[in-house]
């Protein structure tokens, strides 16, 4: 072969590798395209297969079904307050759907006394059957109507009395994601799922007070559910909190009177929330004066007042004192105290523990603000604005109040009606002489 051909062979050569090569370019980007599309498709077949569970034993203890009988003689209406179970559920493949709930048979609850414990005993029979079990077989159709809305039918199972029945109805569930702190009042992250249905049950069916006419007690029990699940986020771990101190004693002079235009003693000693040890309260001082926070855990409307406060620490703080006052019964007296509100506001928390701060100031009301001047003057008591939605706030007495005194006026407005929920005094407080003097 002639150094010509040879040089004719290279030269082929170095074409075809050239051709390859942009060939490989141009063809690797789409390559590479169908590979993302095929991991992604991947990884939403893996988040669809792994539906979330949601928890329906209430931590505000607020899920309750309706119960009504609606005879001809005595119509009735009652709940049952003690659910729990758990439903899973995808929102991706709603028709995956299982779960099973329960409702404690002993939480039943009527107008009338006997009417109650009629209906736990002989009705329902709760020593013998303490639980009413609704079990999902199959979800028989779904649809989505919203982003996060669902409405289908039910195939489902219904015990009571031991006694198992059919039942197909029509259910609405509500996918909430990330809003759980927003009901928890900020003390669980994860998501939400509400559920509402309605069925009716045959009270013979189940020999639910079986020889009892028509006319007393409706043969038709219609159950009405409209529950709340959550699937909590994971909790981060903590760090180990110091061991509990003896709560101190409140001092004989906390329970007088405290009155607008009057000076008040703050010279007691409370149990700190989320921080160990006791405060002082005359300890706690700013120049202008000091703003007391009286709340309860149970209130979901301070949620909605959280970046308020921080606007209003952030104009005022420098000048006033704030202090955040736990007060009201304990729903749950033998868990720890968790109060959000220690981790999003710069202030102390203490614990009112049996009451009396809040008696001495008339409180009633989560949230309600007592302010003193920097005398030791109680110069306004209640609420911090007159709407639960900030944009639609037209008075904000709380921020007037400041604003007068840290201009050196009088307090023009001396109290405003509080906004949120009734706060319980514990027993020791309850005093029904105890009204706020102004």
């Amino acid at each position: 072969m002639t150094s010509g051909h040879l040089g004719g062979c290279q030269a082929d050569r170095k074409k075809i590798f050239k051709k390859s090569v942009r060939y490989a370019v141009r063809r690797t980007p789409l390559v590479m395209r169908c590979f993302l599309v095929a991991l992604a498709v991947s990884a939403a077949a893996s988040v669809s297969a792994a539906p979330k569970t949601f928890d329906f034993k209430d931590p505000k203890e607020m899920n309750a079904i309706s119960l009504s009988l609606d005879a001809p003689i005595e119509p009735m209406v009652g709940y049952a307050k003690g659910i729990s179970g758990t439903l899973s559920f995808d929102p991706a493949n709603p028709g995956s759907a299982a779960g099973t709930l329960t409702v404690d048979a002993n939480s039943v609850q009527f107008a009338s006394d006997g009417y109650t414990a009629t209906a736990r005993g002989y009705a329902l029979n709760a020593q013998k059957y303490p639980q009413l079990v609704l079990k999902i077989r199959k979800v028989e159709s779904v649809k989505r109507v919203s982003a996060n809305e669902f409405r289908g039918v039910l195939l489902a199972d219904f015990t009571c009395r031991g006694i198992t029945r059919p039942k197909r109805m029509v259910v609405s569930a509500t996918y909430w994601p990330g809003r759980a702190e927003e009901r928890t009042n900020g003390s669980h992250k994860g998501d939400l799922l509400v559920v509402r249905t309605a069925f009716d049950v045959s009270r013979r069916e189940h020999g639910i007070s079986d020889g009892i006419p028509d006319a007393m007690v409706g043969d038709v029990v219609k159950v009405g559910v409209a529950v709340v699940g959550i699937c909590y986020a994971p909790k981060p771990v903590e760090a180990k909190s110091a061991p509990r101190q003896k709560p101190p004693r409140h001092a004989s002079k906390s329970r007088e009177k405290a009155t607008i235009g009057q000076p008040v003693d703050l010279d007691v000693s409370l149990t700190r929330i989320g921080a160990p040890g006791s405060l002082n309260l005359s300890t706690v001082k700013g120049s202008k004066g000091t703003v007391l926070f009286f709340l309860n855990e149970q209130c979901g409307v301070t949620y909605y007042y959280r970046s308020r406060m921080k606007k209003i620490q952030a104009d005022f703080g420098n000048r006033f004192a704030f202090v955040g006052i736990r007060s009201g019964a304990r729903q749950f007296p033998d868990r720890a105290i968790d109060l959000p509100e220690t981790r999003s506001l710069a202030m102390p928390f203490v614990d009112d523990k049996d009451g009396a701060l809040m008696a001495r100031f008339g409180v009633g009301q989560s949230l309600t603000f007592a302010v003193l001047d920097a005398k030791g003057t109680l110069r306004y008591v209640g609420g911090f604005d007159d709407q639960v939605t900030e944009s639609a706030v037209k008075r904000s007495y709380l921020r007037d109040a400041l604003r007068d005194l840290a201009a050196g006026r009088q307090v023009r407005r001396t109290t405003g009606p509080a906004i949120g929920c009734a706060i319980i005094p514990p027993q020791a407080a309850t005093d029904p002489n105890d009204e706020p003097s102004r």
